[in-house]
């Protein structure tokens, strides 16, 4: 299976690096809620923030048309030092075709979905 780099929505993000803070199933819809750290190619790329080691954006991975959802291991968010809730980082990412495999702290996830859209919604 070919692992998310090869997808365009993907491609420039490191998600080994970056933070899930939310995983929300509901009707067709899988969207995890991230802080998605910059892959050094990506066009938009700015240096860390004060106290951060890579550039971090928060945004949502969403798939859409899913018309299933298999999640294995499932562990339940971990709280930091600052009370903050997260999932972890995704370890593995791995697809092919209409099948997407999420491997993390969170467990593992099967997702079969249509379309795969990164979404960008925190401050540049």
């Amino acid at each position: 299976m070919p692992n998310y780099v090869t997808l365009p929505a993907l491609q420039h993000f490191v998600l080994e690096e970056s933070w899930v803070a939310s995983i929300e199933v509901r009707s067709g819809i899988v969207e995890l809620d991230v802080d998605l750290a910059y892959a050094a190619d990506h066009p938009e790329l700015r240096p860390p923030r004060e106290g951060e080691y890579a550039y971090f954006r928060r945004g949502a991975i969403r798939f859409t048309g899913v018309s299933s959802v298999a999640w294995k291991d499932m562990e339940g968010p971990a709280t930091d030092a600052a009370g903050v809730k997260d999932w972890g980082h995704i370890d593995t990412f791995d697809w092919i075709g209409t099948t997407f495999e999420l491997e993390g702290d969170f467990g593992a996830i099967e997702i079969e979905a249509n379309a795969l859209d990164v979404i960008l919604t925190g401050p540049e």
